[in-house]
C-alpha cells in the first residue's frame, strides 16, 4: 500500500501540471501547486480538481512553503514560441 504524500508541483497550471495534479488528487495525495498563471487558460484537459494553486513564481518559493512537503515536482517553465 502506498502512503499518502504532500506533493508540491511547480508549473501546476501548465499542460502537464494540470494532468499530474488531478492524477495525484485522485490517488489520495495532498497537492499544492505553484504557478504564475500566465498559461492557466491554455490547458489540454480539465483544470485541477481542487483549488490548491498559489499564484507564485517558482523562484519565490521559501522554506516555509516546503513545510511538511514530501515531494517537489518541478514542471515550471516558459514553453511558448517566443521563449523557446
Amino acid at each position: 500500500m502506498v502512503s499518502k504524500m504532500k506533493v508540491l508541483i511547480t508549473g501546476a497550471q501548465g499542460y502537464l501540471g494540470t494532468k499530474l495534479n488531478n492524477y495525484l488528487v485522485c490517488k489520495g495525495h495532498q497537492v499544492i501547486g505553484f504557478d504564475t498563471g500566465v498559461f492557466k487558460n491554455c490547458t489540454l484537459g480539465d483544470l485541477p480538481k481542487e483549488n490548491n494553486i498559489l499564484t507564485l513564481d517558482a523562484n519565490c518559493i521559501q522554506s516555509s512553503h516546503l513545510k511538511e512537503v514530501d515531494v517537489v515536482i518541478d514542471l515550471a517553465s516558459n514553453s511558448n514560441d517566443p521563449t523557446s
